[in-house]
């Protein structure tokens, strides 16, 4: 399936959702600041969605939370738990949790473990899925690996990894180990092509992530070592650029489609020597 966050389109949500159906996408993923700006029931949204033939295949973001502070664990539950509550309003399964990057944060890999399983055992009761996201400015989990590794101590049904090509390849990580992750681990993928830039990691992800095809990255490469190891899930722009917002949304949305179909065909093209 093929996807676009919401973060990826100027505009209100109905033009969004509008833009996004007719660019030809299936899914898109939602964020809590829709949910916030959005002048309507959530019955209102899951409704318009709806009209749109769209699926939500994700609410995110949920933030600092494996190996934070002691004392702030009760008020993360208790937002968790709200986030459930929005999610089976809404029919999505997958929340999205991006790594920690808190500099109070605990780097016991145990510990951290610990708090997914918490997570993981709080899904599990409301048949939801938790997608565990690396972030390359995280304070201890930075790379998709870093998050395998945590997912697969808590080896929950409930817990898996989102991967984002944008994390990968700004550090500069290899490829090769995604064949050591069971795809049905991978909840869904984010893609995201960039210029490369001597800059700040967080800027850099924050302003200037464009469509595949349009930087630096070697969008297709990422997605044929998906593919090659059996990955059937959703492929999801996720796009965040000030100039973007600025163009109207079905613009974007129909050259955010044709560019990741275009990544596609070449990923699943033989390579050519």
């Amino acid at each position: 399936m093929k996807s676009i966050a919401t973060v990826s389109l100027g505009g209100e949500l109905q033009e969004k959702f509008q833009a996004i159906s007719l660019a030809g996408f299936e899914g898109v993923e939602l964020t809590l600041t829709d949910l916030e700006n959005f002048d309507g029931t959530l019955k209102e949204l899951k409704a318009l969605a709806d009209d749109y033939n769209l699926k939500i295949i994700a609410l995110q973001p949920l933030r600092d939370y494996e190996g934070c502070s002691r004392s702030h664990l009760q008020h993360k539950h208790d937002q968790l738990e709200k986030i459930f509550d929005t999610m089976g309003e809404l029919n999505i399964q997958t929340t999205l949790l991006c790594s920690n990057v808190a500099d109070l944060t605990v780097s016991s890999e145990d510990l951290m473990a610990e708090d997914l399983q918490v997570l993981a055992d709080l899904a599990a009761k409301r048949n939801l899925l938790i997608g565990y996201e690396a972030l390359s400015w995280g304070s201890h989990i930075k790379t998709y690996m870093d998050a395998w590794r945590l997912v697969k101590m808590v080896d929950s049904p409930s817990l898996g990894i989102v991967l984002d090509t944008f994390h990968t390849f700004c550090l500069e990580d290899s490829l090769e180990h995604i064949n050591l992750i069971p795809m049905e681990k991978v909840f869904f993928t984010q893609i995201a092509d960039a210029p490369k830039l001597p800059i700040d990691v967080k800027r850099w992800s924050r302003e200037f992530r464009c469509f595949p095809g349009y930087g630096d990255f070697d969008v297709p490469s990422f997605l044929r070592a998906l593919f090659d190891n059996g990955y059937k899930g959703v492929l999801s722009l996720e796009i965040f650029n000030n100039f973007y917002a600025t163009v109207p949304p079905l613009h974007i949305a129909s050259l955010g489609f044709s560019s990741l179909s275009e990544s596609i065909l070449q990923a699943r093209s033989p390579i050519k020597l």
